[in-house]
């Protein structure tokens, strides 16, 4: 019974904790701190505003629309720092784009379907958030996987390129 009662404020901190993990990987991964300073500044903050406000809905239900729409805020923050990286030819950034965007519209699909609006209440539509977590998951597991190839590969390059400079 109390567990009930604390259930909105536990969602909001399970989604939050998928935020703040999304935000880091996406500043390592797409290195947004040193090639765009701005726009890593503009994400924290948008984060903090996030936080601040899904940690309030359960306190105060009218503060429920600027939690949806910072967090949609974010997500289009992060896919255009996504856009940034793929259009200055960081060809992972392609892998992020569609984990993320992916993981936008099924955000949104949910908040239409929480707010009762285009989308009818189902085992699916309730599990949206979900879906879209674990597509996310999967997707950016592999754009690491492929940047990890990429950096082997870079590597064994600079090796030759020694090896063949110190026998000359």
């Amino acid at each position: 019974s109390e567990l009930i009662a604390y259930t909105p404020l536990l969602l909001a901190s399970f989604l939050q904790i998928k935020f703040i993990g999304l935000v880091f990987f996406s500043f390592y991964f797409l290195n947004l701190k040193q090639k765009y300073p701005l726009l890593a500044k503009t994400i924290l903050y948008l984060l903090y505003a996030n936080i601040i406000a899904s940690l309030t809905v359960p306190f105060a239900t009218q503060v429920q629309i600027f939690s949806i729409i910072f967090m949609n805020m974010l997500y289009l923050t992060l896919l255009y720092g996504g856009f940034r990286g793929y259009f200055s030819g960081f060809k992972p950034a392609l892998y992020y784009l569609i984990a993320t965007g992916i993981a936008l519209i099924s955000s949104i699909a949910y908040s239409f379907m929480n707010q009762g609006v285009l989308i009818p209440f189902n085992i699916y539509s309730y599990n949206l958030m979900t879906f879209g977590l674990i597509w996310d998951v999967l997707i950016l597991s592999l754009a690491l996987a492929y940047r990890i190839k990429l950096l082997q590969e870079e590597n064994i390059k600079n090796e030759r390129l020694a090896l063949i400079k110190s026998k000359q």
